[in-house]
């Protein structure tokens, strides 16, 4: 059985300037769609069929509209789990709906081929100058023509996300692949079988103690300013991990002190809390966790890291002057091979087939890449329900902790903190500190020549040659850029030079253009207007309605002085101590 098994059919909406419902489309297993410009018609038509529906990317967009329905209805909603700031499924009597995007997080027009079908376009005249496809006609009177069209482009994009899912179960099933509600929970329950993982046996205390050794990757800023350079990505770094990297294994053990020390002297496998002093130097080997970032300082820092981290630090001249704790493991194994391999080999015999072969490549790409991070699932659950206000006042348990309360009802939250089975937090730790290593000999490679660096990737002002080659693990060079600018992490512009176009980056600002960079750069808000409020925010607005488009005005307050954790110093930045970051002004 897997997760696509009872699928019982898909649905799509249209809205008109994002938050106005204009039609919608519900497309079941008899293959025959139904499709409604009637609002109330179509939720309560939906409202009424039960098993698993699907919406593509519906978590941040089509479940919402189905919550707000249902609040302003007095429906009463059974059971909402979060996402981010979306929903992963809700239940609604015998009717259970699903984004989909949480499983295939590919747009619809590249997984579609999966299925053998292809995402339309909506055919509408653009008349905002915005080249919007279309999009902006839905907010004016169409003709009956202009009707159909919609119409046509709903149905097609119901039955590329149904056959597209269909062909997923089908391959999945083929392939021996379990599916879940989500690629990251796919990953781990086919890695479980292939690898023959047992399920976490941490506790609560155990698992926030292992955490703080656990850091992910490592993205800093070197220049605010670049003429030119070139870009290198690492092929796969988290797949290259998984199949070379020896994880902890059996039963750990906790121990202090002295014994600590002795156990890292050994070179057993491990996480230890120690206090260590990194030499002064352009790019420092270890994480310190700061109240708002990681931060790579030189100086005194204290901190919990892996046995590699540690090793590795050292051969960079780091002194360690104290093993405090540590949770030591009896040895190691390289339990992810298997599901490293195979899935790769997966992905390479679909990579040069027929489009549906491509896409399913793609997607295995996102099936092998998504186990790390699942191995540090967090223990904080929440469930969402929606009781329906009954002359005017919810009724409400003594005890029910209340998110958002309105006229329409009341949204009750209830907390589960558990340990999941994929919870290997230690495999987390060693599979991200061995990327993290990797990087920083591509970074210690590139020098003061370093630009920017992310998980995977390395920019540099001049050409790099270590281990540049195809293979998964090694690095290829992406291309040059010129006029790099860079804001914080993970917010930068540059230009490419084979083909003139900027190339945004924005974190949390989907949309980011190098117009709103702009804006960014010289202390302006960037304004978004696109999509409507997460959910969330939407409930602690207190509004009658909780589907509305979004109106968010961002900006960014650095420190004078200050990058990304580094100190600006001429035309480049250099690395501070702790004492140092936390006095900033």
């Amino acid at each position: 059985m897997t997760s696509l098994s009872d699928l019982a059919g898909v649905f799509d909406i249209e809205c008109a300037e994002w938050d106005r419902f204009i039609c919608g489309c519900t497309l079941d297993r008899s293959n025959k769609p139904y499709v409604s410009w009637d609002e109330d018609e179509y939720a309560r038509n939906l409202l009424d069929r039960d098993g698993v529906f699907y919406a593509h990317a519906g978590g941040r967009y089509d479940l919402l509209w189905l919550l707000d329905w249902c609040m302003r209805h007095g429906v009463a909603v059974t059971e909402v789990k979060p996402r981010g700031s979306g929903i992963l499924s809700m239940r609604v009597g015998d009717l259970e709906l699903r984004d989909s995007y949480a499983l295939v997080p590919m747009t619809l027009a590249k997984c579609a081929p999966i299925g053998g079908e292809e995402k339309s376009s909506l055919a509408l005249p653009c008349e905002c100058g915005e080249e919007c496809g279309g999009y902006c006609a839905l907010a004016r009177r169409l003709t009956p023509g202009e009707k159909r069209l919609v119409t046509a482009y709903l149905v097609q994009d119901c039955v590329a996300l149904s056959a597209m899912l269909l062909s997923l179960a089908w391959r999945c099933s083929d392939l021996d692949i379990t599916v879940g509600l989500t690629v990251g929970g796919t990953a781990w329950s086919t890695a479980k079988r292939w690898c023959d993982l047992h399920s976490s046996r941490h506790d609560l205390g155990r698992y926030d103690a292992l955490s703080r050794g656990a850091s992910g990757g490592m993205t800093i800023p070197f220049m605010e300013r670049a003429a030119s350079g070139e870009r290198y990505d690492i092929h796969s770094s988290y797949p290259a991990a998984l199949s070379v990297v020896p994880l902890p294994w059996g039963t750990p053990r906790h121990m202090k002190g002295s014994a600590a020390g002795a156990a890292y002297r050994a070179g057993k496998p491990g996480i230890y809390r120690a206090s260590v002093i990194v030499p002064d130097c352009h790019i420092p080997p270890l994480a310190a966790r700061e109240s708002d970032r990681l931060l790579y300082p030189i100086g005194p820092i204290e901190g919990a890291w892996t046995t590699i981290d540690l090793q590795h630090a050292e051969a960079c001249g780091v002194k360690i002057t104290k093993i405090i704790t540590a949770y030591v493991w009896p040895g190691t194994r390289v339990a992810l091979r298997d599901f490293a391999v195979k899935g790769w080999e997966i992905r390479d015999q679909n990579t040069k087939g027929d489009a549906s072969n491509v896409a399913f490549a793609a997607w295995i790409k996102w099936f092998v890449n998504s186990a790390t991070g699942k191995f540090k699932q967090s223990p904080d659950h929440e469930t969402l329900t929606f009781i329906p206000a009954i002359d005017g006042a919810p009724i409400l348990d003594r005890d029910s902790r209340v998110l958002a309360v309105n006229d329409r009802g009341a949204w009750v939250v209830t907390e589960n903190r558990k340990v999941d089975a994929c919870a290997h937090v230690e495999f987390y730790a060693y599979l991200t500190a061995y990327a993290r290593i990797e990087l920083h000999l591509q970074l210690l490679e590139a020098g003061i020549h370093a630009i920017y660096c992310d998980t995977d990737s390395v920019y540099s002002t001049k050409a790099l040659t270590r281990r540049l080659g195809p293979s998964l693990g090694e690095w290829g060079h992406e291309g040059s850029l010129r006029d790099w600018r860079c804001l914080a992490p993970k917010v930068y512009d540059y230009v490419d030079p084979a083909t003139g176009k900027h190339t945004t980056r924005g974190k949390g600002m989907s949309g980011l253009d190098s117009r709103g960079f702009d804006a960014l750069a010289d202390g302006e808000k960037w304004v978004v207007d696109r999509g409507v409020d997460g959910l969330k925010t939407a409930l602690r607005s207190h509004s009658s309605t909780m589907f509305r488009r979004k109106s968010l005005a961002r900006s960014l307050s650095p420190f004078p002085g200050w990058i990304g954790g580094r100190v600006i110093e001429g035309e480049g930045t250099r690395a501070p101590t702790v004492a140092e970051y936390r006095g900033r002004k």
